[in-house]
């Protein structure tokens, strides 16, 4: 589970979601990562839903990462909306806990095609799991 902010910052205020993430060998890592947008804007939100792919090497309780991603996303403004595709670069910080606690700092560049009605161009994300 996750809170999520927004950029550009007149526009897009708090969000959520959460993922599921698969790690192989201790440095491969793939995410499914649903969130929602909530928007300053009158009726105004983003969904999407992402797969993401990185490289996550782990230093003691610290797992710093980087990758790229792709995804679809539903963008709703007033009476009208716009559905898509994205994509994604990214990077951010796990730091591991005793008993599988996970809290994870990620920092993403979202590019979405010049028809989306508003744009969002990086969304930051702080994050609190569960690793088994």
């Amino acid at each position: 589970m996750f809170l999520s902010g927004a950029g550009p910052g007149e526009i897009w205020s708090t969000g959520y979601g959460g993922m599921f993430t698969i790690t192989l060998f201790n440095i491969l890592s793939g995410d499914l990562e649903g969130a929602w947008q909530g928007s300053d804007l009158p009726s105004t939100s983003l969904f999407s839903l992402s797969a993401k792919a990185y490289i996550a090497p782990q230093f003691g309780r610290f797992v710093p990462y980087g990758g790229i991603g792709v995804g679809v996303y539903r963008e709703s403004v007033l009476n009208d909306g716009d559905t898509g595709t994205l994509g994604l670069r990214f990077v951010g910080l796990k730091l591991k806990f005793p008993l599988g606690l996970v809290i994870r700092g990620e920092y993403q560049w979202v590019n979405l095609p010049m028809p989306a009605p508003v744009d969002l161009d990086r969304r930051y994300i702080l994050g609190l799991g569960l690793s088994f």
